[in-house]
């Protein structure tokens, strides 16, 4: 199984650039293999008719889901999209809503951007998937509302049902601290889940 977290940056201009995401899409049609789960953040909610076309049709993802109404309507700039493709069901958690079967109540955390929290259930015939689909905003401007996603996102793993789990997304993780005085590199995380036939997953790498 292959899984991808991109923040394809769609805050400038305001309403989104068409040419920029037929770029991005473009660039996943060059893929040598598509992946099976594909998480995305930062989407212009201005253009989610386009991004839905564009994921569909020229990339062959069958079922999404999103936070793009819920960015439009708290004038938070972005939201998510999760694409699957293949045959497999996809169901949101809407744990911003506070659907019953969410194990920790997100409204009741006060997030001024719960857009950026977004967790899906993948159905697969072995077994379900849950998805978390995050993005901590920066901390630079934003150091308290970092926290309280990042602490979520936590909380939300240790309170769930023992299941397969993936948690991916744009984390806007620091330059990583050394003990002497030489360059920090930015770090990046990231995973892709591999599985040789077997279920779960035989191997992380």
């Amino acid at each position: 199984m292959r899984v991808m977290s991109w923040n394809v940056d769609g805050t400038f201009p305001p309403a989104g650039s068409p040419k920029k995401i037929e770029q991005r899409v473009q660039w996943l049609a060059s893929l040598e293999h598509l992946p099976e789960i594909l998480l995305l953040q930062e989407v212009n909610p201005h253009r989610q008719e386009l991004w839905y076309d564009l994921l569909r049709n020229n990339l062959g993802y069958k079922a999404m889901t999103d936070t793009l109404d819920q960015a439009l309507a708290l004038d938070n700039s972005n939201g998510h999209i999760t694409a699957i493709a293949g045959d497999w069901n996809l169901s949101d958690n809407k744990a911003q809503l506070g659907k019953a079967d969410a194990p920790i109540a997100l409204e009741d955390r006060e997030l001024a951007f719960p857009e950026k929290f977004l967790v899906t259930d993948l159905a697969h015939p072995a077994g379900n998937i849950e998805v978390l689909n995050i993005r901590a905003v920066p901390g630079g401007e934003h150091g308290v509302e970092k926290l309280k996603l990042l602490e979520a996102a936590f909380d939300w793993v240790e309170a769930a049902d023992e299941r397969p789990r993936i948690l991916a997304g744009d984390l806007n993780t620091p330059r990583q601290s050394w003990p002497t005085d030489r360059p920090s590199p930015s770090v990046t995380i990231g995973s892709q889940i591999c599985a040789a036939g077997a279920w779960p997953p035989s191997r992380t790498c």
